[in-house]
């Protein structure tokens, strides 16, 4: 399915989702009401949705990235360790924000 295929009001409802104004459950409902030209609007929701297990996983040594550890402190309010995380950006080239 191309992104040409995916009716306006998907992309208005995953947004809502990705935002937290609607849960999944009621994204896939909403979803599910829609149809548009005889594709359902739930398998273009779905088409939308990340496929986490088929990702591409990036070795923090790969010599294309420039990777580094972060710590970020909790708040002050918050008794808990720091969040151990790491960034990366490519190696060679801009980097480009969102």
């Amino acid at each position: 399915m191309d992104k040409q295929d995916i009716d306006p009001r998907v992309y208005d409802l995953y947004d809502d989702y990705c935002h937290g104004r609607i849960d999944r459950r009621a994204f896939f409902k909403r979803a599910a009401a829609l149809s548009v030209g005889g594709v359902s609007a739930l398998a273009m929701a779905k088409a939308l949705l990340p496929r986490y297990a088929e990702a591409q996983t990036i070795s923090f040594t790969d010599e294309r990235i420039k990777a580094r550890y972060v710590d970020y402190p909790p708040p002050a309010e918050v008794p808990a360790p720091c969040a151990d995380t790491w960034s990366s950006r490519p190696a060679t080239g801009r980097f480009h924000r969102c």
